[in-house]
């Protein structure tokens, strides 16, 4: 969860146990990624030191490293075709792989 307590979409909890593996639409068009800390003294919901504490950091870190993937994926995606004439870029991708390009 955010540090407002505020969940960034339909899969964001304070459990890993609760966390579905498999990302859902509302998580992959998510633009704020939760990456905890894994340094002593870092803010954390659970007791610094303890083995949860080292897996939920681990789980979530790992996770996104998938996410970040599927995140840029969908963002190049889903952004508005460049302007005719304009240089093929990353907002111009989607469109040049529909024409074959």
């Amino acid at each position: 969860l955010s540090s407002t307590g505020q969940r960034r979409h339909d899969n964001d909890f304070l459990r890993i146990a609760d966390i579905k593996v498999a990302p859902t639409s509302s998580e992959a068009l998510s633009t704020a990624p939760y990456l905890p800390r894994n340094v002593p003294g870092a803010v954390h919901h659970l007791p610094e030191g303890s083995t949860a504490r080292l897996l939920d950091t681990h789980f979530r870190l790992l996770r996104e490293d998938f996410m970040h993937m599927l995140r840029e994926a969908c963002s190049a995606f889903f952004a508005p075709p460049a302007p005719p004439g304009a240089a093929p870029g990353a907002k111009g991708r989607r469109e040049k792989e529909l024409r074959g390009g």
